[in-house]
């Protein structure tokens, strides 16, 4: 009867791809077994662990790497979701209802506008402008109407097919790139925007570059509209003349806060822009009520009064429904923090059920907060206090950070602007210095030492007392 022979330490080598890992084991391994007596079952433990496959030497180590870890709480892992907390989830601004009150006329316009400019056999460009004031709902009615419509396409409903594509003017970083942002949601390649409008005309003026499969109508929904008004209008009438071309089947639908942008451009411009317009007025306060409670639909979390009181205070002021769920919202982040304060503290949940009537709901006091917080937060009051200097200032910084995309920018960056090239002699063209000192002085100072070419004076700071110094 033979014997099994031992396998050898060549033959160990050799059976081990030649791996970092591996080379680094067999060290270890031929200095564990010059040092022990019993050098077999370092063999017979190296012959194991190399057989092993990499995967579960993996899990292994894991494994071990995990074992000292804290386990999450099995009540925190499974917890439910509060009335609260869902009512929190209902009312953020990015949380799209599923059906839209109080806008049925609207929408209903809206998506006889699209389904007349799309089942149209030659499909010609057409144009709707809808403006209103802030915060009435103009995009999300015009989103809701979209989705409407592609559920239909999708359900087999009779509609030809279309592109839509969705801008929003303060993304753009200026109103000319708004070409390379159509070009690209269309075709799916960057290019610069002189090349874009270069391309786009081609395509909407005869159809060239684009095949016979791709040629669907295409609606263009453009938001902040006011916001691509240039000095000589070019972006907005190459925008509005796309659509007159035979071959376009462009749609436009644009939206814009200015109830008179129509009557501020060119005559070119606005008649190509068509009389086909929707107004969208401010929310009643029995529609912020409506729209409110249909968010929480399901949801105990709010007193009626508590809604009703939110819903006039913010008709009375603006009509802002964005507003108004703000403001619910902020109260009840208020209730639900208190609540958790309270377990926190010591108090059991059977005593919190009690003192508040078996749930704690949002009452009229909450809302009074949450308006106090929303309206009278310091820095808003600190921009209704500022001076004349300081609010262009931030204008003019807010205008910057639109204009670059960035979430921060400098002082350089906002005042160092180009020099127009023809100056006007009744203008006084000062450094930006003088802006900065009128700031910290809270006086318009004289301008004969900060014109341009003139040594300013020196700059003193504003947290220092130079008469007492």
């Amino acid at each position: 009867m033979e014997s099994t022979p031992t396998p050898s330490r060549s033959n160990l080598s050799t059976s081990v791809p030649p791996t970092p890992k591996s080379a680094a084991l067999r060290r270890s391994l031929r200095l564990t077994s010059s040092a022990s007596r019993s050098p077999a079952p370092a063999t017979t433990v190296a012959v194991d662990n190399l057989d092993t496959p990499r995967s579960t030497r993996k899990t292994k180590r894991s494994l071990a790497m995990t074992t000292n870890t804290k386990r999450i709480p099995k009540h925190a892992r499974f917890h439910k979701q509060t009335d609260m907390e869902n009512a929190k989830a209902m009312l953020l601004l990015a949380t799209l209802p599923k059906s839209l009150p109080c806008r049925t006329r609207e929408m209903e316009e809206i998506t006889a506008f699209v389904k007349g400019a799309i089942s149209d056999d030659n499909c010609l460009g057409r144009c709707l402008y809808i403006h209103g004031v802030p915060g009435t709902g103009k995009t999300m009615c015009v989103l809701s109407a979209m989705r409407n419509s592609k559920f239909e396409v999708d359900a087999g409903v009779p509609l030809r097919p279309y592109t839509f594509v969705e801008i929003n003017g303060l993304k753009v970083a200026s109103p000319e790139n708004i070409y390379k942002v159509i070009y690209e949601a269309l075709s799916g390649h960057r290019v610069g925007w002189k090349k874009a409008l270069h391309l786009l005309n081609e395509r909407f003026s005869n159809g060239s570059g684009v095949h016979k499969d791709e040629r669907r109508p295409c609606v263009l929904l453009i938001d902040e509209l006011d916001l691509l008004f240039t000095r000589n209008q070019s972006v907005l009438y190459n925008i509005f003349h796309w659509p007159t071309e035979p071959h376009s089947k462009l749609i436009i639908i644009g939206i814009a806060n200015t109830m008179d942008l129509s009557e501020k451009l060119l005559p070119r411009i606005s008649s190509r822009m068509g009389i086909q317009r929707l107004c969208f007025g401010p929310y009643t306060y029995q529609q912020l009520q409506e729209i409110i409670s249909s968010r929480l639909k399901g949801l105990d979390a709010f007193e009626e009064q508590a809604i009703e009181f939110a819903s006039r205070k913010v008709a009375a002021m603006s009509g802002d429904a964005r507003r108004a769920l703000e403001i619910c919202r902020r109260a009840a982040e208020i209730v639900d923090y208190q609540l958790k304060q309270s377990l926190l503290s010591g108090r059991s949940s059977s005593s919190i059920d009690n003192s508040f009537g078996g749930k704690q709901l949002v009452g009229m006091i909450d809302i009074e907060d949450a308006i106090h917080e929303v309206f009278q937060a310091p820095h808003i009051q600190m921009m209704k206090t500022s001076s004349k200097l300081e609010k262009i200032f931030l204008v003019a910084m807010v205008h910057q950070l639109y204009r670059s995309g960035l979430s921060e920018t400098t002082f350089e960056k906002i005042v160092d602007r180009p020099t127009h090239g023809h100056l006007f002699p009744s203008r006084e063209y000062v450094q930006a210095q003088w802006v900065y000192d009128c700031i910290n002085a809270r006086i318009i100072l004289p301008t004969e030492g900060y014109l341009v070419g003139r040594v300013p004076p020196a700059h003193l700071s504003p947290f220092v007392d130079n008469e007492a110094e």
